[in-house]
C-alpha cells in the first residue's frame, strides 16, 4: 500500500476510531457518581515535513486534521516509558487485509472518491435547481463532498440545538473561520480544497441573486 493523502486520511479516521476505545476504570465522576471514563487516547506526531526535520510533535485528543503522508509513521501513543506508533500498525494491519482479502486500498480510495464525484455532480444540478443540500454532522472536502459555491447554511435547530457552529480549515489543518451564530441562516463561501467540519446537521442552499 502506498501511503498518500488519500491513504493519509483513512489511517487518521482508523486512529480516532482506534484511540476512543481508551477506559479508565479507575476514574471517578464527581457530579453523577460514576466510576470509570471512557476517552480519546492523545496521539502525538509530527504533522509536516518541517515538523518531522525539527523533531516537532504536535499532541491531538480529537481526529487528526492534516499530516502528510510522509509523517505518518511518527504518529504514536506515548504510554509512560512505552510509545506505541500507532500509525506503523495501521499500516501493517491494512497491508495485511490487501494480502488476505487480495484488495487494494489506493484502488479502493480512488473508486470512493469517483462515487463521491459523481455524487457531487448530482448536488451541483439540485443546488442549481434551487434545492437544498443537507451536510453534517463530519468533515467534508471542497470540491469532493461539496460543491464550490458561495451558500447559505440553514440552521436546522436539531436536537435542541439552536446554532449554526460550523468551522473550515485549509488542507492543512489550520483553521480559516468559523461561524458561529443563532440565526436561521448565515453566508458561507466555499471554495476548492477547504474543508468544513460540523457537530449537527444543516443544510445548504446556493445564493441565486
Amino acid at each position: 500500500m502506498i501511503v498518500d493523502k488519500d491513504t493519509a486520511r483513512l489511517i487518521c479516521k482508523l486512529e480516532y476510531e482506534l484511540g476512543s476505545q481508551t477506559y479508565n476504570p479507575h476514574s471517578y465522576n464527581g457530579w453523577t457518581g460514576e466510576e470509570g471514563c471512557g476517552f480519546k487516547y492523545p496521539v502525538k506526531y509530527c504533522k509536516n515535513k518541517n515538523a518531522l526535520i525539527k523533531q516537532e510533535l504536535t499532541k491531538n485528543k480529537n481526529e487528526i486534521n492534516y499530516i502528510d503522508p510522509q509523517c505518518i509513521n511518527t504518529m504514536k501513543y506515548a504510554f509512560g516509558l512505552n510509545h506505541l506508533y500507532v500509525g506503523k500498525g495501521i499500516i501493517k494491519m491494512l497491508e495485511c487485509l490487501e494480502e488476505v482479502y487480495n484488495i487494494d486500498f489506493n484502488k479502493l480510495e480512488q473508486k470512493r472518491l469517483e462515487k463521491k464525484k459523481k455524487a457531487l455532480v448530482k448536488n451541483q444540478e439540485n443546488l442549481d435547481k434551487g434545492k437544498r443540500i443537507k451536510i453534517g454532522p463530519g468533515k467534508f472536502k471542497i470540491g469532493i463532498d461539496i460543491p464550490v459555491e458561495e451558500f447559505y447554511i440553514i440552521n436546522l435547530k436539531e436536537n435542541n440545538w439552536k446554532f449554526i457552529d460550523v468551522t473550515v480549515y485549509d488542507e492543512e489543518g489550520q483553521r480559516k473561520f468559523s461561524i458561529f451564530s443563532r440565526d436561521d441562516k448565515e453566508r458561507i463561501t466555499l471554495t476548492e480544497g477547504l474543508y468544513l467540519k460540523s457537530e449537527e446537521r444543516y443544510e445548504l442552499r446556493k445564493i441565486m441573486e
